[in-house]
C-alpha cells in the first residue's frame, strides 16, 4: 500500500506502510509506463496475468491521486503537493 508520494528533482519516493520505492521519473512518466505495461498485459489474453494487471491498476490509482487529471487527460491547475510540478 503505497501512503504518499515525495518528489525531490528528479527522484521520485513512493512512501508505503511496508516499503519504500525510489524512482528517476516523476509521477507522470510513472504513471505513463504504467499504463504501457498494463495495455501490453491486457493484450496477450492470458488469465494468469489478472492478478498483476489488478496490482499495476492499484498504482495507476495511486498516481493518479498523487497527480490527479480531468476529464480531458490533463493535469492542468490540479496541484497538490506530490505531484511534482514547480507551481
Amino acid at each position: 500500500m503505497v501512503l504518499g508520494w515525495m518528489f525531490t528533482g528528479r527522484v521520485v519516493i513512493a512512501v508505503g506502510r511496508y516499503t519504500s520505492l525510489r524512482l528517476i521519473d516523476s509521477p507522470k512518466s510513472v504513471r505513463e509506463a504504467l499504463c504501457v505495461a498494463q495495455q501490453s498485459m491486457l493484450l496477450r489474453d492470458d488469465p494468469r496475468l489478472m492478478i498483476y494487471i489488478d496490482k499495476v491498476s492499484r498504482l495507476i490509482d495511486e498516481c493518479d491521486r498523487n497527480r490527479p487529471l480531468g476529464p480531458d487527460g490533463s493535469h492542468g491547475d490540479r496541484h497538490t503537493a506530490t505531484c511534482g510540478c514547480e507551481w
